[in-house]
């Protein structure tokens, strides 16, 4: 149906829209209701083009598919999903249904990695030598853990991103085919043209094409394949100018999940660590320098170059103010919120062309620390938002509310009113009809549509003539037979005749009372409400039964009378008997007789009309007690139905959060502000009712008691009045709300600070740990979309008032540079505020110090690899932060192990250098350490050419012993043993002068190039270990800060 709605105002809603609610196969009077349009809205002739970016958004893992998934939903909102492709990939089923609030994946969008396919791999490595390798499962004890989770049968990573990686890997061919069909779509000039004909071509396309991953850094999945997946996407798109976008959730989108569980905390977060590490050296172009290639084999191997994602931007509840977003969800609804301006709406031109401007400084500017180029960005997003969902579904809630209050319960009615009901129905039931239900009417009215005679009518015949003022008698004898043929005609013709009338007009009677009794609890319930109505039948039944009480003691005295009247008409006849009496005419005793037998006809008579009204009676009193039962019902239901949209309104009235359900959302309503819009746009009851019976070819009634009484039916004609509502609101534009509200004194201050609450959860997302110098600066655009408005002083107002705002806030840090510009954006409901900070290296995050942390405190412990390349290509990345200049213990203690003056056995660190005499300059080395050193390779003595001219001097001896002396254990490990070594000076001043007597018989440019060659053996060490990388690492930049100053010398 073109459902046209009035609204209270009178005046016609109309919408073009169709409604579609789900097809109800048990619903049978609204079942129609589904496939009818909704009440039509027209729509702007004058709307703006929207600006798309033709886009692929791709979720990673578990995380990175419920970001995607808001998005969908969001952009589902816009209307623009369609003009987007969509992908998520995991491992875990699950992750095709989305977020809680998200759009779910359909089939040819979701990717599902079969873990199982990993014991093809496994099972056979020899097959797959160049994935064994390049995962590092080469390692025995790497090999012998993934076999343990394959074994255990698991469908996920798990947590390991090798595992994940392996998962990718079985699958590619899946993966590649899915990304392959996506780019021929969002590409293909076909494939355009139809999606922009679908949107009646309101839309248009910008030039870039653009790729989005978006993956946690911290688990399994994800965090496994945005490096692989990408270089898969350049390797497809290397005839298209693709775009590659990063957007990475740190760990602490995680934390809720993990409180409690510190052995998964640290995992995820040397996760974390790992996966930036990789990620910033493939950027850096470590890929090409080591000619790293992703691949199942050489043929199908796929190059990591430099610059493989355009920009890498990173996520976190950390704000640089110090203040939390206080949830994962919120990290994810703030990308998701920004991904959906950039994509769906009219800021990503502009913000394009703040990335056209970053991406010539891109590898220009760097850190002045560690050296590594600042292409490391952050973005967040906040917008004000029209809450169109819980609009309408408060409106709904509250329109629901008064549809059943006013059409349904009704206020109450006082007594008196109800009895003037009754009594008036009672009284004249059929409308202008003479009927009455008052008992001496109706059964006289019975008596009198059933065309009964009267006494005197029945006796006519025993007169022999009655004409004139005296009648003539007939003799005895005639009179008797006169009287008997008479008798027999009315109890065999006459009554049965008669009772056979009545019974008609008696059924058609009761059709007649129960339809009108129908109409008229019907009206009543129209007019007052199903309370009154079931008071009417309620007071109208204890009328009848009253009615029907004294009905049947009246049918049993005129019973009794009609039988002593029989029984007297006998005894009269007694005078006329006799032979010889016949002959005779005794008028007088005929007299009696006739009088008497007049008397009995008519009793008998009454008595049949009086049954047929208590047959009228009862079957109304059956008719009311389903009335009365009926409104029970009705009414139960009703109040249920109540408490149920209370309880939702409730759940949906403003106010609850402040948010929307996004957490990126701010909720610019009010209670005043949901009044007024409900006011203003509210159906008109009256005309939906109408219509919608008329469609279902129903009476109102019958379709309030259907919706009241039937789940289905409730349901349907909420979604309709929910549809309606919705279509309604999503017609209206924010800011004619905001600028109103802002022009409102009562509502002005509230909205201000929802303003400043918008701009200031828009914060980069580092400060505490970046580089303290002055004259560091970051580029910052700040950008503020707001949609048109059909009043323009509104938009005026909410411009000016959002300048103002933002303008103070984002040059209030000397360090942004920041930029605020403000764009007319197509999505009505939402205004954005984007911003989005470059040029920051990763470990300007606070995050990423606990991160690294938790990286070497995972590998102390034993645990597996992080990774997802091997261990001897990770110990050639170096580390995410600037080397800090070593201090005169710790490279004592480098140059310790260098020379095996700090020996190594098994887990056990031992102090190795001691003098022969306490007086003598002399030394003895008596351990053998398991670490080759510039002076044992393969526990055996094999000096370096410089340690052996200062073996030659005599001033150190190496007995390459296997005896150990407790008391010169340093420590358990790496940690502890450099922890007590640097705490003793006399050990620290022994090594440098020995050092230095090194270099008094060499020179230091032979001196550094050994150096050199045992830091190779140590990177060696490090890809074989599966302890301490991060300390190993810095034992090697000691080194490589003392062969510098040896060269430079």
């Amino acid at each position: 149906m073109n459902l046209t709605i009035q609204t209270p105002n009178g005046q016609p809603s109309k919408s073009n829209s169709n409604i579609q609610t789900v097809e109800l196969s048990d619903l049978q009077a609204l079942d129609a209701m589904h496939s009818h349009g909704e009440p039509e809205v027209e729509e702007q002739s004058d709307a703006r083009p929207r600006s798309v970016e033709p886009a692929i958004l791709i979720g990673l893992g578990g995380l990175g598919s419920q970001t995607i998934s808001r998005v969908k939903r969001l952009l589902q909102d816009q209307g623009s999903d369609h003009l987007i492709e969509f992908m998520a990939i995991d491992t875990d089923r699950a992750a095709q249904a989305g977020a809680e609030h998200g759009t779910p994946f359909a089939d040819s969008e979701f990717v599902g990695l079969s873990a199982s396919r990993n014991g093809l791999v496994l099972e056979n490595p020899q097959a797959h030598q160049k994935l064994i390798e390049r995962l590092g499962f080469d390692d025995p004890r790497m090999l012998a853990h993934l076999e343990a989770l394959h074994a255990d049968g698991i469908e996920q990573a798990g947590q390991c991103r090798s595992y994940g990686a392996l998962s990718l890997s079985a699958n590619r061919s899946l993966v590649e085919s899915a990304l392959k069909s996506a780019l021929s779509r969002i590409n293909g000039v076909h494939h355009r043209f139809r999606r922009q004909l679908s949107s009646g071509n309101r839309v248009h396309y910008r030039q870039k094409v653009t790729a989005y991953l978006a993956f946690s850094s911290a688990g399994g999945t994800g965090s496994s394949m945005p490096i692989e997946v990408a270089a898969m996407l350049r390797s497809l798109a290397n005839s298209l100018n693709l775009r590659i976008v990063a957007v990475m959730l740190l760990p602490s989108a995680v934390d809720d999940v993990l409180q409690g569980k510190p052995e998964q905390e640290t995992r995820v977060y040397a996760n974390s660590y790992g996966t930036m590490l990789e990620i910033d050296a493939i950027q850096s172009g470590f890929g090409t320098r080591h000619q790293l290639t992703f691949g199942i084999n050489d043929a199908d191997s796929i190059r990591l170059p430099a610059g493989l994602f355009n920009q890498v931007f990173v996520a976190s509840r950390n704000l640089a103010d110090g203040r939390d977003l206080q949830s994962g969800q919120a990290v994810i609804e703030n990308v998701a919120l920004h991904l959906t301006a950039e994509v769906g709406t009219e800021l990503g031109d502009s913000i394009d062309g703040d990335d056209d401007n970053n991406a010539t400084l891109r590898g220009q500017i760097v850190d002045p620390d560690s050296g590594k180029s600042r292409g490391i960005s952050t973005l967040n997003a906040c917008a004000l938002a029209l809450p169109v969902s819980r609009l309408a579904r408060s409106s709904t809630a509250q329109w629901q509310h008064q549809f059943l209050k006013q059409r349904v319960l009704g206020q109450p009615t006082d007594k008196g009113t109800v009895t003037a009901l009754a009594q008036g129905w009672l009284s004249c039931p059929l409308g202008e009809e003479d009927v009455s239900l008052i008992p001496e009417d109706l059964s006289a009215g019975l008596g009198n549509h059933a065309g009964a005679l009267r006494g005197t009518e029945l006796t006519r015949n025993l007169y022999r003539s009655n004409r004139g003022s005296r009648p003539v008698y007939w003799r005895n004898g005639k009179f008797l037979g006169m009287l008997q043929r008479s008798d027999q005609q009315f109890r065999n013709k006459l009554l049965p005749d008669f009772h056979s009338r009545l019974a008609t007009i008696v059924t058609s009677l009761q059709g007649d009372l129960r339809i009108a009794l129908e109409k008229r609890v019907q009206a009543i319930a129209s007019e007052h409400g199903w309370r009154t109505a079931q008071a009417f039948v309620s007071h109208l039944r204890d009328e009848l039964l009253a009615a029907k009480t004294q009905l049947e003691q009246e049918m049993r005295v005129s019973q009794h009378q009609g039988n002593q009247l029989r029984e007297s008409v006998k005894q009269s006849l007694r005078p006329l008997g006799g032979w010889w009496k016949k002959a005779f005419c005794r008028r007088k005793v005929q007299e009696k007789v006739i009088r008497l037998q007049q008397d009995a006809m008519q009793s008998t008579i009454d008595n049949q009309c009086q049954g047929a009204a208590l047959k009228v009676f009862t079957s109304l009193l059956e008719t009311l007690e389903q009335h009365f039962t009926n409104a029970k019902s009705i009414l139960t239901a009703a109040e249920l139905r109540m408490r149920r949209v209370v309880e939702e309104y409730k759940q949906n009235r403003p106010g609850q959060t402040g948010s929307t359900d996004s957490l990126a959302e701010i909720d610019v309503t009010s209670k005043k502000v949901d009044l007024e819009l409900f006011e203003k746009h509210r159906p008109s009851m009256e005309s939906v009712l109408k219509r919608i019976s008329r469609e279902q070819q129903m009476s109102q009634g019958k379709l309030v008691r259907k919706i009241v009484l039937d789940d289905s039916a409730f349901d349907s004609f909420q979604q309709l009045i929910a549809k309606y509502f919705d279509r309604q609101y999503r017609q209206l534009s924010i800011v004619d709300v905001v600028g109103a509200q802002l022009a409102d004194p009562t509502e002005r201050a509230v909205i201000e600070a929802k303003m400043r609450q918008a701009r200031d959860a828009c914060q980069p997302m580092w400060g505490a740990a970046e580089p303290g110098r002055l004259g560091m600066q970051f580029s910052d655009a700040l950008i503020v979309g707001i949609p048109t408005a059909e009043n323009p002083a509104h938009r005026d107002r909410v411009s000016q008032t959002l300048s103002a705002i933002a303008e103070g806030h984002a040059n209030a840090d000397p360090r942004y540079h920041g930029s605020t510009s403000h764009e007319i954006s197509g999505d009505k409901t939402r205004i954005f505020v984007v911003r989005r900070v470059h040029g920051a290296c990763f470990h300007y995050l606070p995050e990423v110090e606990k991160c690294r942390q938790a990286y070497d405190r995972w590998y102390q412990e034993g645990g597996h690899s992080v990774h997802v390349f091997n261990q001897q290509t990770i110990a050639q990345m170096g580390s995410l932060f600037p080397a800090k200049t070593a201090d005169h213990a710790e490279v004592a203690f480098a140059l310790g192990i260098a020379f095996s003056w700090i020996a190594v056995r098994g887990p056990h660190w031992y102090w190795n250098l001691q003098k022969i005499e306490s007086d003598s300059p002399h030394f003895v080395c008596p351990l053998v350490s398991d670490w080759d050193s510039l002076a044992i390779q393969n526990r055996r003595l094999q000096p370096s050419p410089t340690l052996q001219s200062l073996i030659d001097s005599g001033r150190i001896a190496y007995h390459a012993s296997d005896e150990i002396r407790s008391v010169t254990k340093l420590g358990e490990n790496l940690a502890s043993g450099q922890f007590a070594f640097v705490k003793d000076c006399d050990m620290v001043a022994a090594i440098h002068a020995l050092f230095g007597e090194l270099r008094a018989v060499s020179s230091d440019q032979l001196v550094a190039d050994e150096l050199q060659s045992f830091m190779e053996t140590l990177t060696n060490r490090i890809s074989r270990s599966q302890r301490s990388p991060e300390s190993l690492k810095r034992l090697l930049e000691c080194l490589s800060q003392q062969v510098g100053k040896l060269r430079t010398v």
